[in-house]
């Protein structure tokens, strides 16, 4: 097969075996690879009864078909696997040499399930597949586990491991790789670490196959071109990044601030890129991604003070807010310090900055005191009792064993109303986006497939933002069902979401497809594959006992209007979202009340056979 390898490798870790299953080539142009193929092996793979962290869920390392090939940003890997953090659906994706190492070592995607009978690591190089016990690396960083196992591996073996938080089966427990990528979200740390499994190690170098080289060098010639002329989602992306976020959201009131009490942060400039890079010379050295030319991220460093000499490659948007504005921290060297810690401690900072903020909400309620933590107490704003909570949370110790459960559950244990402000989606923390001033961003939330994710059914506002009609409701389902196609196509490409944002077209894609695949890819067959993506996604969830009563925000942004800033007296009304939900519903084929999948809509993306051997 071009631009595949036809093989799917299966590894039992109870008994440290292995199998190839041949690609299903039918697979190919109704999933395309990446999330699409991710989604049909999850599904097929990890059924209902399942519990996340047992022996029979798996965890699922996918590859793309650009995966493997020199195009810009498509050095990436997702892993899939059932959430322990919501139950539900997860996808994670980084921009990897994981990825293409995978690809190059003779797989499409490895399935991983079973329990190791002692703490070991995984090794794939080509044929050569092994689980290799190592009670060594227990308790250690991802970066010690690289440095113990680097020796043991060839040169160029990529390298991706859990930290202690994922030994410890904390809910949020991410999985870290050795180019400094993670997949962060809904707790893949810990499944692995429920298996014994501590990190992942492939070798390969065996190239990806083309259909037609000299056509598709001509193809990424042309994509090398516009990525130089529009890379990024806006002009000068390359030079911050995501971190130039805080102040623009800010501007508009729509950076949660204080566990999304305020929609605007007086510190949002002093924790921006601008300010680490240009005034505060924090940044070392520029980074990103392999293949990628834009390059967007920055390893930095705390030069002085308590954090002094500690380094990191970020902090991204997300951390800033999450670990910064939501805490109401204003110190950029404590945000990369964190960063940092959460990396070496394999948490999702994500979540972790939110559960943070959470607990900082409950003890300014006082439904939490400091008899609750060991005589301290942790309040908006002390970056020295967060940094303190984050290692509590990564080892479970008092405290911080509640909050490495997450916010849905800490909050049903604190009681006090505290639900109200748990700020989750189905038990995913939510990504940094006020809806209230951006209306479509809460379908987004309450209807993506994994929960509060805050972009994979479209960042809707990042393209509502900036508009007049940013408060409205007309309308926004289109623009959420528009972006989610276009989404769903770059992760199962796959692509990045910023780097080729503003130069994404479906004939554009198309072409390079066909040329590397053999496969006749056109605009109508992504659109019917995204589509098609989506749906299984979301009969996944209805699988597992989600109906639309879970499709929601957190009450806070339906019942408190913003208190602050431009979208000051703003909330999202119950009836409102009810209604773009059910619009959106209507829009993807589903029943406009449930967001069931219906018969026909089954039948018209072939997804009839595939639900009925399994539902």
């Amino acid at each position: 097969m071009y631009g595949y390898t036809g093989k799917i490798l299966h590894v039992d870790l109870n008994t440290g075996r292995n199998r190839i299953e041949p690609l299903d080539e039918q697979m190919v142009l109704q999933f395309i690879g990446g999330r699409g193929l991710g989604v049909y092996l999850l599904w097929r793979e990890v059924g209902p009864t399942v519990d996340p962290l047992s022996d029979e869920n798996k965890c699922i390392i996918v590859t793309a078909p650009l995966t493997g090939t020199s195009s810009p940003t498509s050095s990436r890997a997702l892993v899939l696997t059932k959430s322990p953090l919501t139950g539900i659906y997860l996808y994670s994706m980084a921009g990897t040499w994981l990825g293409p190492a995978l690809k190059r070592a003779g797989y499409d995607a490895v399935i991983i399930g079973g329990r190791a009978p002692g703490l070991s690591y995984l090794y794939i190089n080509g044929s050569d597949v092994a689980v290799r016990p190592n009670s060594e690396i227990q308790g250690m960083s991802p970066r010690a586990t690289f440095e113990n196992l680097k020796p043991l591996l060839p040169e160029k073996t990529a390298l991706a491991a859990i930290g202690p938080a994922g030994e410890k089966l904390v809910k949020f427990a991410a999985l870290i790789s050795d180019d400094h990528r993670r997949f962060g979200r809904g707790g893949i740390g810990a499944v692995l670490g429920s298996k014994n499994l501590k990190a992942i190690a492939v070798h390969g170098e065996d190239p990806v196959s083309v259909a037609d080289p000299e056509g598709f060098q001509q193809w990424l010639k042309k994509i090398r071109e516009l990525m130089k002329e529009r890379g990024g989602p806006r002009d000068g992306f390359a030079t911050y990044g995501t971190g130039d976020a805080p102040p623009l959201l800010s501007g508009l009131g729509i950076l949660p601030t204080r566990n999304w009490q305020k929609g605007t942060f007086e510190g949002a400039d002093n924790i921006s890129m601008m300010s680490m890079k240009d005034k505060l010379q924090m940044v070392v050295k520029d980074s990103g991604c392999r293949t990628c030319p834009l390059q967007c991220g920055s390893e930095t460093i705390v030069k002085d003070g308590p954090y002094a000499g500690i380094t990191t490659h970020g902090p991204e948007y997300e951390t800033m807010y999450a670990l910064g504005t939501s805490c109401a921290i204003a110190k950029p060297d404590f945000i990369i310090a964190a960063n940092a810690l959460c990396d070496d401690l394999g948490l999702d900072t994500m979540s972790a900055g939110i559960v943070l903020s959470f607990a900082m909400e409950c003890f300014e309620r006082g439904l939490l005191t400091a008899g609750d933590n060991d005589n301290q107490e942790l309040h908006f704003g002390d970056d020295e009792a967060a940094y303190s909570m984050l290692k509590k949370i990564a080892d479970r110790d008092g405290l911080g064993d509640l909050l490495a459960e997450g916010s849905r559950a800490a909050a049903a244990h604190i009681g006090g109303g505290s639900k109200a402000f748990a700020m989750h989606v189905k038990g995913l923390e939510l990504g940094g986006y006020d809806p209230r001033g951006a209306t479509s961003q809460a379908i987004t939330f309450a209807a993506g497939s994994r929960g509060g994710c805050h972009h994979a059914i479209g960042l809707g506002a990042r393209a509502d933002a900036v508009k007049p009609t940013r408060y409205e409701y007309e309308g926004k389902a289109e623009l959420i069902k528009n972006l989610g196609r276009k989404q769903i196509i770059l992760d199962s490409m796959p692509g990045c979401s910023f780097g080729i944002s503003r130069i994404f077209d479906f004939d554009l894609i198309a072409e390079g497809l066909t040329l590397l695949t053999g496969q006749q890819f056109d605009k109508r067959v992504l659109i019917n594959a995204a589509d098609r993506i989506l749906t299984l996604e979301r009969m996944f969830n209805i699988r597992e006992g989600v109906t639309s009563k879970e499709d929601t925000i957190p009450e806070r942004l339906l019942k408190e209007p913003l208190s602050d800033g431009p979208s000051q007296g703003r909330l999202l009304a119950p009836e409102y979202l009810k209604a773009m939900l059910s619009e959106y519903y209507h829009l993807q084929g589903w029943d406009e009340t449930t967001g069931t999948p219906d018969t026909s809509r089954l039948n018209e993306l072939g997804l009839t056979k595939i639900i009925a051997n399994d539902f």
